[in-house]
């Protein structure tokens, strides 16, 4: 399902949906619901979606931080969307805790990796009760905030911007381009031959991009293969293309 570029582990659509429920529950037992905010502050690796992914099980509504943010821009940013839960990894982790401690805020600080003083995201993905019959709840309006994803500030300071649930599917392709009937006979043959034949893709964006989200929910449901890119190098690159 997925591929760490960098170290070559690898991830089944099994064990991530069971991470992802085992999340969701856990969250849960914290006391998220439907509208809370979930945030991640993380590079790409196997267990960086989860949260996002937990999120939509629930109803709560999942955002993240670039890496490349400093202090002053993550304080900023979580003014803004006010988390409940902050998911981030150990090289993030002194900016999150000075950005909570600035904020006077109570979102609980969960490391993806080892931690002395905050929860181990490996503690959210042990069994959990009742995982075998967890079923994630229904959106009856397309129209809710989906997820929220932060403008670069190339015109401005970035800003939070709301993204619903129609504008998600519409925008990633999950609604086959095939069906509409006014295509063309050649791109129809294309798009057509994506759903008949095995393919991966290689993705650099993180999941603090609109394209790292639509990434990811192309590959659930095409069910393909993602291998997930750190920022961007060329002799990396052409390493991960004779790879794959």
């Amino acid at each position: 399902m997925q591929i760490e570029s960098s170290t070559d582990r690898s991830d089944t659509f099994d064990s991530l949906l069971q991470r992802s429920i085992r999340t969701a529950i856990a969250l849960r037992k914290r006391g998220i619901q439907k509208g809370d905010i979930v945030l991640s502050f993380s590079n790409n690796h196997l267990n960086d979606c989860v949260p996002f992914l937990a999120s939509y099980f629930l109803g709560a509504i999942p955002c993240a931080l670039d890496p490349i943010y400093g202090l002053s821009e993550a304080t900023r940013l979580l003014e803004q969307v006010q988390p409940k839960i902050v998911f981030t990894i150990p090289e993030k982790l002194e900016i999150i805790e000075n950005a909570v401690k600035k904020l006077t805020s109570n979102a609980e600080i969960v490391v993806f990796g080892t931690s002395a003083l905050h929860t181990e995201f490996e503690t959210f993905c042990q069994e959990q009760e009742g995982e075998t019959e967890f079923q994630p709840i229904f959106i009856t309006n397309p129209k809710e905030t989906a997820a929220i994803f932060f403008s670069s500030g190339s015109s401005g300071l970035p800003k939070g911007i709301c993204v619903t649930h129609y504008n998600f599917i519409r925008q990633s392709g999950l609604v086959p381009p095939y069906e509409i009937e006014d295509l063309d006979v050649e791109r129809k043959a294309y798009e057509e031959s994506k759903f008949m034949t095995e393919f991966s893709f290689l993705t650099y964006s993180p999941m603090c991009w609109i394209t790292g989200g639509n990434m990811l929910f192309n590959s659930i449901f095409l069910g393909v293969c993602r291998t997930l890119g750190q920022p961007f190098n060329p002799k990396e690159f052409w390493n991960i293309l004779e790879k794959i």
